[in-house]
């Protein structure tokens, strides 16, 4: 049964918070044309190797954060719930590297192509002459869509024509327009991503211990210790098993509810007196009227004598009259 909210993944709401935020900061602090992957000439020729590091972080666009922070919220909280946090670290540490070195080793590439190839044709001219690529990080949100599909089944299927779609057609259809938010460029990031969690979900012999990848304990605590202030709970809200709240009542309250649900007199009072008057009398007792022999006329006392009283009854044996009786004595 899906669980709402953010319970049991924190990870996934810093990241979310993440995502938000630091486009508008750099959107205010004017730090947006460091936030993509630009090889020349920033990084071969001046030295900003830190691109390579941060251009996963921030989005440029506000419409890029909106299906990235819907993607994470369908994708990556189940992923997590599934893995646990410290696996999902470290598959979220482990995508975020591999996807850095491979695109910028794929642009470097790309960059070194000799203009007379015919893949030099092809591929788009801001690759071959800046080896660039956008900010953000697009990768991570794919390679989470690709094991959300890899360990989710579909809760139900719809037959359209010859294809068969399932309640995760909304992740692929918002991915499927982030990718293509920026042609080319957004489109290699996802397939990238994709890539990557294919990789990690693999069953063969090398790549099967991509799996036992866990960040330290240590830093697991350093970053919860950190993070807690600024994420705030994710537990589960505590939900009561009682249809109505606990009330605490006085003791007139609780006789009130008594002599209103045994049907007695309005005047009926505690402890088996009314007030301002004695035993015996009608105002006498929370409904437990005494007679002169002592005995309570409450009727669900009253009930409760009756029946004990037939049940002994039946339990008797018959006494012997009439002839039989006579044949007994001799």
């Amino acid at each position: 049964m899906p669980v709402s909210g953010f319970a049991d993944a924190p990870l996934t709401k810093g990241l979310m918070i993440v995502t938000c935020l630091l486009p508008l900061f750099a959107n205010l602090l004017q730090l947006k044309p460091y936030a993509h992957l630009q090889l020349i000439p920033h990084i071969l020729p001046q030295g900003q190797y830190w691109r390579i590091a941060t251009f996963q972080l921030c989005y440029a666009n506000s419409s890029e954060v909106l299906l990235s922070t819907l993607l994470l919220y369908r994708s990556g909280r189940t992923v997590e719930r599934i893995f646990g946090t410290p696996k999902y670290a470290g598959f979220v540490l482990f995508a975020y590297v591999l996807q850095a070195l491979l695109a910028t080793t794929l642009m470097v590439a790309t960059t070194r192509l000799s203009s007379d190839s015919w893949l030099a044709l092809v591929l788009p001219v801001a690759w071959r002459e800046q080896g660039r690529l956008p900010g953000g990080p697009l990768a991570l949100v794919a390679a989470l869509c690709y094991q959300h599909l890899q360990l989710v089944p579909d809760m139900w299927l719809v037959k359209f024509g010859p294809w068969l779609l399932g309640d995760r057609m909304l992740d692929w259809v918002l991915l499927g327009l982030l990718a293509i938010s920026q042609a080319e460029a957004t489109a290699l990031l996802a397939a990238l991503g994709i890539l990557t969690s294919a990789m990690y979900a693999s069953k063969m012999p090398v790549l099967r211990r991509l799996r036992q990848i866990r960040i330290p304990s240590l830093l697991y605590r350093l970053l919860a210790s950190v993070g807690e202030p600024w994420i705030g709970s994710t537990r589960l809200p505590q939900r009561s098993s009682r249809a109505e709240p606990r009330r605490r009542r006085t003791r007139a309250q609780r006789t009130a509810e008594r002599i209103a649900r045994d049907g007695l007199p309005a005047g009926a009072g505690p402890a088996g007196t009314a007030a301002g008057g004695t035993a015996g009398t009608p105002g006498a007792g929370p409904g437990a009227e005494q007679g002169d022999n002592g005995t309570a006329s409450n009727p669900a006392t009253v009930r409760f004598l009756t029946g004990l009283m037939r049940r002994w009854s039946r339990r008797q044996p018959p006494t012997p009259t009439g002839a039989e009786g006579a044949a007994g004595a001799v």
